[in-house]
């Protein structure tokens, strides 16, 4: 009796090949959303230490600069929870939009 990998040659070759360029694509989008996350906490971290310079340099005062740091932490909620919403109920990776597209 044969079993199916004997009778596929080279089945399970593919499908290892295959597993591997899976695990490489989910690597690439643990990346990006890692960079997306720390740039997100980057800015937020840089910019107020920079509240001085940017208040010498622009002429404006700091209750200037915190509105305009809240307002778009605000904006980027509002706009993240949505997004997020379509990623949680959908069965296929929504945000694939952003990724590059793999080209066979």
């Amino acid at each position: 009796m044969m079993t199916d990998a004997a009778a596929v040659p080279g089945a399970s070759g593919e499908r290892r090949a295959e597993k591997r360029s899976n695990r490489g694509k989910e690597y690439r989008a643990v990346a990006m959303v890692s960079l997306a996350h720390f740039v997100n906490h980057f800015h937020n971290l840089v910019l107020p230490p920079l509240f001085p310079f940017l208040k010498a340099q622009l002429g404006i005062s700091f209750m200037e600069l915190g509105f305009a740091l809240t307002v778009a932490n605000i904006l980027s909620v509002v706009a993240q929870l949505p997004v997020g919403y379509l990623v949680d109920r959908r069965s296929t990776p929504f945000p694939a939009f952003s990724a590059p597209r793999s080209r066979r």
